[in-house]
């Protein structure tokens, strides 16, 4: 996949689940799990997308690849982030969101993808990480808020 049809996907898709994000909320909130661990678990195939297209080629002839590990990583900073939204009894996704996106961003930074990246080319790339962290948790903060994002249905 090249580079502009990668970011084009993940840019649409983070604004068409923000946009849809209750609808696809609502299939999720179907399944038989408590809100904490289906929160959890809806994140996954977000994340397995947002790899998908954001993969690595690691140099080995295998081209782009899915590294497992940041999967697992990936999936503890979502359980973090929400055990922070419970904690602080948050009643809106947009705040979680931002400061997810800006931490995950800064991780990139330091740790990861964006290590090395320099210049102009910096900025924009900080900026798409975010979104793309953004991606990964627009729907299950959604699921852990609530259908109305109040504080108090993300206790059940």
């Amino acid at each position: 996949m090249n580079f502009f049809m990668g970011i084009s996907l993940v840019i649409g898709g983070f604004i068409t689940l923000f946009w849809w994000r209750e609808s696809i909320a609502a299939i999720f909130r179907r399944i038989p799990l408590p809100v904490f661990l289906l929160y959890v678990f809806s994140a996954t195939p977000f994340i397995f997308i947002e790899e998908s297209i954001n993969c690595i080629d690691h140099g080995d002839g295998s081209g782009c690849t899915i590294t497992p590990w940041i999967i697992g990583v990936l999936l503890v900073e979502v359980a973090i982030l929400g055990l922070v939204v419970r904690k602080m009894k948050v009643a809106s996704i947009v705040w979680p969101m931002v400061m997810f996106s800006i931490l995950g961003a800064v991780w990139e930074l330091l740790f990861g993808g964006l290590r090395g990246v320099g210049g102009p080319f910096l900025l924009f790339m900080f900026a798409y990480v975010m979104i793309s962290y953004a991606f990964l948790v627009v729907v299950p903060l959604t699921i852990l808020l609530g259908s109305k994002g109040s504080a108090a249905t993300a206790q059940s």
